[in-house]
């Protein structure tokens, strides 16, 4: 009997040693376990911002074992990563409709409408996602979307080819402040607006300020702009990053200065430079150009030469400073001109010189 016992307990240690076996065996080989393991290798991708590689992993996790709804809101974030917007958008829209009642593909649709600048839909579809779920974390995202679109409602019209006189008293009915600064025209009579920074359709902030470009004509500048600064350069301080890569091509991150990230285009010897850049990878269009840095030739071509701050005001009809706290703990001839703040960095003499770098940003 007791051999009978053993033989049984053998029988069972062995079938249960098995079935640990197969579990295991299925774990690791079965293709639910293999996506998984795409799929979390994904995330971690998209941790660490490798955008192209999460696209792939996730991919490969489909491959496995068909699409589901993270696996896919996570492609869709690795698409959102490499630019892809309406291929990411689609996806995202097709999950809200098929998994009414989740929330996470709504949520990454309206941090990307809200990045691009499109706070009305941002804010439509966090509603729609609270009216579905009646989520408390929704609701709460909802009321903050809510008061930022308040604040955001002023989308700019365009002003190209209106006369600048009732230009600038509609832009103050609409809350903001006028600036203007002007430059030559072919195609615009004296007086007309050629355009405006940010441009037309940007929504600004109320009390921002929206800058004019008049024309003056085949003539020569107006009052607010002198011959001492360039326009060219100039109007570009207050646009966007989505309107400086349409006329100078991608931006590429260089580093920090001045409190904002410094990128510099593919077409242009300027950098432009954004504040509130977190992450330099997360430059979108609701950033603006907040500082300009150039050669001083190029600023200002009238100025030439090793120059005294003494100097520099005098040929340019301002008061200009030479100080040690500027922010950066470097050397520097500052001043004002229409407008504009700039920087020359200078020698501990206080000196400066035409390769100097200059810092340009609204007054």
């Amino acid at each position: 009997m007791e051999k009978v016992n053993k033989k049984w307990k053998w029988i069972v240690i062995a079938v249960v040693g098995a079935a640990i076996l197969a579990w295991g065996y299925w774990q690791f080989f079965s293709a639910e376990a293999q996506a998984n393991r795409w799929y979390q290798r994904g995330l971690q991708q998209l941790e660490e911002e490798n955008f192209a590689e999460a696209e792939t992993c996730f991919n490969r996790a489909e491959e496995k074992d068909g699409a589901w709804y993270e696996q896919q809101c996570g492609l869709a974030r690795a698409l959102y990563g490499q630019e892809e917007i309406e291929k990411a958008q689609n996806i995202l829209v097709s999950l809200t409709q098929q998994h009414p009642t989740k929330t996470e593909a709504y949520v990454i649709l309206s941090d990307e409408f809200a990045g691009e600048g499109r706070w009305d839909q941002a804010e439509e579809v966090l509603r729609e996602c609270y009216q579905l779920t009646g989520s408390r974390e929704i609701g709460e995202a909802l009321a903050q979307m809510e008061v930022t679109v308040e604040s955001l409602r002023n989308a700019l019209p365009s002003y190209a080819g209106q006369d600048a006189v009732a230009v600038i008293e509609q832009i103050k009915a609409l809350g903001l402040v006028p600036e203007t600064t002007y430059q030559p025209s072919a195609q615009l009579e004296e007086g007309k607006v050629i355009n405006t920074q940010p441009a037309a359709g940007m929504q600004v902030q109320k009390g921002g300020t929206v800058l004019l470009l008049i024309s003056t004509g085949t003539g020569n500048a107006g009052q607010n702009q002198t011959q001492h600064t360039n326009p060219d350069l100039l109007q570009w301080i207050g646009a966007s990053a989505e309107e400086i890569e349409q006329q100078f091509g991608h931006l590429t991150f260089e580093s920090y200065l001045n409190g904002g990230a410094y990128y510099r285009a593919d077409t242009s010897d300027s950098f432009f430079i954004f504040s509130d850049v977190a992450v330099p990878e997360n430059l979108s269009a609701r950033h603006a150009c907040t500082y300009l840095t150039a050669s001083r030739t190029q600023l200002l071509p009238s100025l030439s030469g090793a120059l005294t701050a003494q100097q520099i005001g005098q040929q340019l009809g301002c008061t200009a400073e030479w100080t040690t706290d500027n922010g950066e703990g470097a050397a520097a001839i500052v001043f004002t001109l229409d407008g504009y703040r700039y920087t020359i960095y200078c020698g501990e003499d206080g000196v400066s010189s035409p390769e100097d770098t200059v810092l340009v940003g609204r007054a």
